[in-house]
């Protein structure tokens, strides 16, 4: 079944390369129960996993889309994605969220500015989403 859908891959990964705006993410998981990542490349409407036992760039060149992506790419702040320089980064608003917590939780000090700025993020998502255009 995998063979015959290798064409249907190979579609999927071109769309996501050819995309303006790609979303990256890894995460590690058990996979036949040894530890491994799986590599997300996902646009509002295609998503491609990958397995690979290895988190970094040799992971992420091997999936084949990052390589040829040229657009805006929305990441988390994984040094990785920093090599890629064809492209504009993103830094993911959920992980500046978490990481605006993080330096809240450690230094309350700094929460002076880290709990404004996690209550604006999401209304500068919406208001960008608002003026994006359409279709």
């Amino acid at each position: 079944m995998a063979q015959t859908l290798l064409p249907t891959e190979a579609k999927l990964k071109t769309a996501l390369a050819e995309a303006q705006v790609l979303g990256m993410d890894e995460t590690g998981r058990r996979v036949h129960n040894a530890p491994g990542y799986v590599h997300v490349a996902r646009t509002d409407d295609l998503t491609h996993y990958a397995c690979d036992a290895r988190q970094g760039q040799p992971a992420m060149e091997e999936t084949g889309v990052r390589p040829r992506f040229s657009g805006a790419l929305a990441r988390d702040n994984f040094s990785s994605y920093q090599g890629y320089e064809q492209c504009r980064h993103s830094l993911c608003n959920t992980h500046l969220l978490r990481d605006l917590m993080y330096v809240g939780e450690s230094c309350p000090a700094h929460r002076v500015w880290t709990k404004p700025l996690a209550r604006l993020l999401p209304d500068i998502k919406q208001a960008a989403a608002h003026c994006a255009p359409k279709g």
